[in-house]
Formats: C-alpha cells, structure tokens, sequence
C-alpha cells in the first residue's frame, strides 16, 4: 500500500512540473476518451474494431506501466462512468445494464418519461395533501356543501329521506357514497382496469402482485417495446400508462 501511494505521488509531482509530460498524459487520456465512444451504442462492428485496437494497445500498456494505462482506461470508461450511478438504481440484472449502454437514447427516451411520471404523481400527490388539511378552495367548497346538505337532512321534516337510525343523508351524492350496491360495482371496475394494465405487462389476471414484480415486468415489457427495438410508441405508451397506473395504486 505504501509502496502504491509512493508511485501515485511520484507521477502527481512529475505531471506538475514537466508541462510535456502533463501534456502528454492529456493525450493519452482523450485518446482513450474517443475510443470509448466506440462503446456507446455498440454493435457487431464496433466490437471488431475494439477488439482490433486492443490487440495492438494491451502490450504497449501494459509496458507503460499501471499509471500511464490507468490514465487511458480512465478516458476510456468515461464515457460510461457518469451514467453507471443511474443506470445501477434503474437496472434489474445484467440485461438491463447492457440495454441501457447498447441502446443509449432509448434508455434516455425512458427514463425521461419515468421522470416525467414520477413529477407528475408527486404533484398529484401534494395536491391530494393541501385538499386533506383544508387549504384547498374546491376542498372548503366540498366541505360547506356537505355541512349545508346535513343542516338540510337534519331539518327536513320528511322522515322517508333519513334512514332507520333517523340519521340519513338527502344529497344523492352522500346517498351515492354509502350505498353498498354502488360501491360494489366500483369495485369489479377498478379490478377490470388493474387486470388490463396487468396483461400489459404480461401479468395474469387476477393475481396480486408485489410492487417488485409488477417493477420487473414492466422494465421487461418497455425495453421490448420500445421503437429502437422493434415496438412502437403505441405500444410503449401503453406499458408506461399501465406502471404509471400500477405503480400509483400500490403505493
């Protein structure tokens, strides 16, 4: 380890003072630098030609010394390093890694739009907080007509609109709110949009599933049908408005 810092520090002084040197390491760093870009958005053909240069540069690296090929690998995963963070947090395995540095722009195309979604719940979100503690007008508004409606029920002489109890609520609304045939057609409804948004990802049915599963199917099904892939923007709408909704009711 000593003898590792010693080296670090004896080529840090040397760059410092010798300008050739310095400028030489400079060269070295962004020649690594454009050939990394030959890994972006790689190919069969970008490989043969990384795979060509290696052939001649690994030796003469290795020659340099650790320092001198250090300074080249350094530019060369450049290119790559910045994005590493973010494409870890996203990835679900090795496959997703690779499609996110193979398909460059169609990674950005989705984590743009991710970004967009999760903006927009964090929006609808705060404005479901300000309606819940009163600081929202159209919440008052709710508010002084429910009290006006129950001011209504509970002077009304006409005992057939309140319930058994004597307690009954004369807005159709309230009526609409507690009455149990109603709610149970709520129900199949919102399981009938949950089980399409299922089948979207390639779910089944019916099935209750962890927000870890329905998060894996979907990075499955938007890397398929992305356009750069072979999908369509249709079909890639369609994946993100089921995690978008997915995503929403079990959170």
């Amino acid at each position: 380890m000593i003898d590792f810092l010693d080296q670090v520090k004896f080529w840090g002084l040397t760059a410092l003072f010798n300008p050739v040197f310095l400028f030489l390491l400079l060269v070295l760093y962004f020649a690594g630098k454009m050939l990394g870009k030959l890994s972006l958005r790689m190919n069969i053909w970008k490989f043969l030609l990384l795979a060509w240069f290696a052939i001649f540069l690994i030796q003469p690296l290795r020659e340099a010394g650790w320092f001198i090929g250090g300074v080249f690998l350094l530019g060369f995963f450049s290119n790559h390093i910045a994005r590493l963070p973010d494409i870890l947090s996203w990835a679900g395995g090795l496959g997703d890694i690779w499609f996110a540095y193979k398909y460059k722009r169609a990674y950005e195309d989705i984590r743009a739009q991710e970004r967009e979604m999760d903006e927009r719940q964090r929006r609808e979100r705060e404005q479901a907080a300000r309606q819940n503690t009163g600081k929202s007008g159209t919440q008052e508004r709710w508010r002084d007509d429910a009290r006006r409606h129950r001011d209504q029920g509970f002077t009304s002489g006409d005992q057939h609109s309140r319930g058994r109890d004597g307690y009954g609520y004369s807005a159709d609304n309230d009526h609409a709110r507690f009455n149990p045939q109603q709610s149970a057609k709520a129900e199949p409804r919102a399981n009938t949009i949950r089980d399409k948004h299922l089948q979207t990802l390639g779910l089944k049915p019916g099935r209750k599933y962890s927000l870890h599963e329905i998060k894996k199917a979907y990075r499955k099904r938007v890397i398929e049908t992305h356009p750069d892939r072979g999908g369509s923007e249709h079909e890639l709408r369609q994946v993100m408005n089921a995690w978008e909704w997915l995503k929403g009711s079990d959170s």
